[in-house]
């Protein structure tokens, strides 16, 4: 979804796309916040760093966190100074501050619906 080809293949055709419908305020981004390449649903709150990745809904960037190449999924909160990068987190996963969650594009790190991360996790730990 981020490269532009992908993204009009899809949303740019005759095939119909379902989804549900989830009124919601818009994405925060606060003053500090650093956005490049990504995506974001409503009801965000990103006072972070986020590079190339897709962020959903009511998720939570504190100010100082890292995100980089990663997914994001519903309703997570990545506390201040903590590092993801080549993640997959499954909704409502919690990451404590300064915890990094390091993968790499052949093997991302995949964190469980409802985990509370309070370690660091590397390729291979999950």
């Amino acid at each position: 979804m981020l490269e532009p080809a992908k993204f009009n293949a899809l949303m740019y055709t005759n095939q119909k796309i379902y989804t549900k419908l989830k009124n919601e305020v818009p994405t925060y981004y606060s003053e500090d916040s650093k956005v490049s390449s990504s995506q974001f649903a409503t009801g965000c709150v990103i006072q972070g760093t986020v590079e190339h990745s897709l962020v959903s809904r009511r998720s939570r960037i504190d100010k100082g966190a890292v995100v980089k190449h990663s997914i994001i999924n519903t309703s997570s909160k990545i506390a201040s100074n903590a590092w993801i990068e080549y993640a997959i987190l499954d909704k409502n996963v919690i990451v404590d501050p300064g915890v990094q969650i390091k993968g790499t594009p052949e093997k991302p790190v995949v964190i469980r619906k409802g985990e509370h991360v309070t370690t660091n996790v590397s390729e291979g730990e999950v």
